[in-house]
Order: C-alpha cells, then sequence, then structure tokens
C-alpha cells in the first residue's frame, strides 16, 4: 500500500467526526508496507548503551531535579556528538513538570537545558563531572570532527527556561565543542555564523566541507577556508522541507524527506536528491518507500544511506494542523478550545509511534530496501552519530511530547 506523501487541507468537521479520523488515521499508521527484501544488503546487530543521566540543574521550582524519585525522562534535539573516544549529549528540551505534558496544563511550556553529559564509550561510563552549553540549546544541527563536536545554529534561550516563559529564540551562531585538559575542561571555539538563525536543519560533511540544508536554502562551509564563511549553492530541485534527513555518502551529500506546512497542510516528502560535491550537481533519486521525517540518516561503507527512525503518518499530521489551527481560534478554557485540545492530547497519548524499520538506500543499484527493525522504540529529533563504526541513536523523541533517555548502538555487517 502506498502512503500519499501529499495531502490536502484538513476539512472543518463535527467533534465526533475528527475523533473518528483520529481513531482511523491511528489505525492506519500500524499498518504494515511491504518493502522488497529481495535487495536488503546490510544486517545489523544492536546493543544498548547507559542511559543519559538526569538533569540537576534546579533553575525552577516546578522541576522537581531534587526528589529521590527524579530521573532523566530523555531529550529532544539533544546537542550531541563524538570527540575522540567520548559521547558528548548537551542542551535538549522536553516537558519535565510531573504529569503535565505538552497538551495538559503546565507552566514552562516546552523547557530547554544547558547542561552536557559525557559517556566514556570505551568503558561505557559516564563521568561525573557536568558541563554547560553557551545557552540552553536544542534541535541544532552537529557534525562530529576530529577536533570536536561542530555545533550548528539551533534555538532555545540565553539560560536554561520555558517557552511559556520566555520567547524562543533561533540561533545563527556556530561554534565547535571539544574536551580539552583530559576531559576536565569543555571549550568552546566559534565558527563563522550562518546568514540567519536556523534550527531543525540537516547537515553533513563531505571530505572538510559541512553542507547544510534548511528550509529552501542550501549552504556550505569549508573547514579549511574558515574566512570564507558559508557559502550559498543552489538548492535541490524540489521543494522547501525541515526535520528532513542529510549524509554524505562518498562525494555526495544526499538529503530526503522532511516537511513544510503550505495552506494548513502538512506536506510530508518522501522525495530524495544527491549533490555531486565534485561537479557541483544536483540529481534526483528513486523516492522512498515511506517518508522519514524527523529521522536520522547515516553513511555506511561509502555506499549505503542508512535512514533510522522517522514520522510517516501524513494523515495524523494534517489532522493536527487543523485541530490546531481550530484550538487557536478559541480562548484556553472554554468548550471551543477544550474539545480541540482533547483530541490532540488523546492523538499524542495513543501514539502508535515512528518508522521501526532500517531503511537502506544502496547508491550503487539505486534501489531502497528494509534492513531488519530497531530493538526498542524509535526516536526521532535527535542528531546522527558515529563512533568508530557503530551508528548511535541518542535519547530523542519516541511519541508527540515524550522523549526517551535510552542510547542504542547499531553495528552494519
Amino acid at each position: 500500500m502506498a502512503i500519499n506523501s501529499i495531502q490536502p487541507p484538513l476539512r472543518q468537521s463535527t467533534g465526533c467526526k475528527r475523533m473518528a479520523t483520529l481513531l482511523n488515521g491511528i489505525a492506519a499508521a500500524a499498518t504494515f508496507i511491504a518493502v522488497s527484501a529481495s535487495a536488503q544488503t546490510l544486517n545489523f546487530s544492536w546493543r544498548e548503551l547507559p542511559p543519559v543521566p538526569a538533569n540537576q540543574s534546579a533553575w525552577s521550582s516546578a522541576i522537581p531535579v531534587n526528589a529521590p524519585w527524579w530521573r532523566q525522562i530523555g531529550l529532544a534535539g539533544p546537542i550531541t556528538g563524538v570527540h575522540g573516544d567520548k559521547l558528548l549529549v548537551g542542551g535538549g528540551a522536553n516537558f519535565p513538570e510531573p504529569g503535565l505534558t505538552a497538551t495538559r496544563a503546565n507552566t514552562l511550556g516546552k523547557v530547554y537545558w544547558d547542561e552536557v553529559f559525557v559517556l566514556d564509550l570505551k568503558s561505557n561510563v559516564w563521568d561525573t563531572k557536568t558541563f554547560k552549553l553557551p545557552r540552553a540549546l536544542a534541535y541544532g544541527s552537529t557534525i562530529s570532527l576530529p577536533e570536536g563536536v561542530l555545533v550548528i545554529g539551533g534555538e532555545g534561550h540565553d539560560t536554561p527556561n520555558g517557552n511559556a516563559k520566555s520567547k524562543l529564540k533561533i540561533y545563527p551562531e556556530v561554534f565547535l565543542m571539544s574536551l580539552e585538559d583530559n576531559g576536565q575542561k569543555l571549550d568552546f571555539k566559534p565558527f563563522p555564523s550562518l546568514p540567519r538563525g536556523v534550527s531543525y536543519g540537516a547537515a553533513a560533511l563531505v571530505g572538510r566541507t559541512v553542507y547544510l540544508q534548511s528550509g529552501s536554502n542550501f549552504l556550505a562551509l569549508n573547514l579549511d577556508a574558515l574566512n570564507q564563511g558559508w557559502q550559498a549553492l543552489p538548492a535541490w530541485p524540489g521543494e522547501g522541507r525541515d526535520l528532513a534527513l542529510a549524509a554524505g555518502v562518498g562525494d555526495k551529500f544526499i538529503v530526503a524527506s522532511g516537511r513544510f506546512k503550505k495552506d494548513g497542510a502538512w506536506q510530508v516528502h518522501k522525495d530524495a536528491f544527491a549533490y555531486d560535491t565534485s561537479k557541483k550537481l544536483w540529481s534526483k533519486l528513486p523516492d522512498m518507500p515511506y517518508p522519514a521525517q524527523a529521522g536520522q540518516a547515516y553513511s555506511v561503507q561509502d555506499r549505503y544511506f542508512v535512514v533510522l527512525s522517522g514520522d510517516r503518518d501524513v494523515e495524523r499530521w494534517n489532522l493536527q494542523a487543523g485541530l490546531e489551527a481550530e484550538r487557536g481560534k478559541a480562548s484556553p478554557g472554554t468548550p471551543e478550545w477544550t474539545a480541540p485540545n482533547t483530541a490532540i492530547t488523546f492523538a499524542f497519548d495513543h501514539h502508535p509511534g515512528n518508522n521501526q524499520a532500517v531503511l537502506v538506500y544502496d547508491t550503487r543499484t539505486g534501489q531502497w530496501s528494509e534492513s531488519g527493525y530497531l530493538p526498542g522504540p524509535a526516536p526521532v529529533t535527535t542528531q546522527p552519530v558515529k563512533w568508530r563504526n557503530e551508528l548511535l541513536l541518542v535519547s530523542g523523541e519516541t511519541n508527540p511530547g515524550k522523549r526517551t533517555p535510552k542510547i542504542w548502538a547499531g553495528l552494519p555487517k
């Protein structure tokens, strides 16, 4: 069964019809979509790493960081990457007020953090020492380099805060985050800033050049010629998008999927494009079997474009957009506001989860295939990280408003 990746705007209907449509959407999301197994080229073995430690910054009385039962609930959009054999996990966003989630009355709204945790990947032990980012930051793009983790843009607040208390900022700053003094110090080195603030972008490294896709823009930064700054390049021959997938495979920068809203409806893409960094030309790749917006993409063996997780439920996104528009026209607490908010809460609470299959594109054969399944609930809105030959899935969002502190490592064979 094919998924239509472009849906019409949601039509107005009664509350009962909306709830029925919502139930149908949840059931449809669980429908199996067959992908030819004959093209399977990779197998994966998975292991679980120690979960992300609990945030300890006691900046709000609404967050019980000193309670004996307090745990890390997980971080969406974490600022994460590898420096040597150390995994850095910092920043990120969540809803930490106990019992008060995204659509239930809370005092802080979505909260952004600035703490950084360090995991020794050889010993699988978290450092007892924590560090701080320059600001409370999430949803930036990260690139792991030999000299540190490059952090590109992102959104958040100057200090830890929630969106209900402080206006959200989108940052253009770029910096290199590196461990110094045998891991006793976290250093931040400024790099050329972006032309504008960017969050939910997709970045990848090809050679010594960082490529960044954001909206309808395509930029490049030569790490060996930083004085040139970010250079604007011709965009791919497709529509704009955020929460796309990107990886550098060989000498190609590949971008796929993503979403954007047009006329009140979500345009969720399953198309894919490759930029030849030598010829400086774009080419259209075969469409994905289904969308994987907000998932993670990795380069494997300089041949495969591997996609972990992602969201393909277009119908649910459009239903949610209609309900949010209806809620936005009413005053909080009124029956006209409560009815659509209840439907949104229902959808969040009973979200069927993200794509569990590992999706692989073979750049030699031009074929997509599924290569097994993730070992646990599939997270979205995290950054793709590699250590040696393993693909790391670091925290992220498993359902709307719900995070996971788990970290998985997958070894392709």
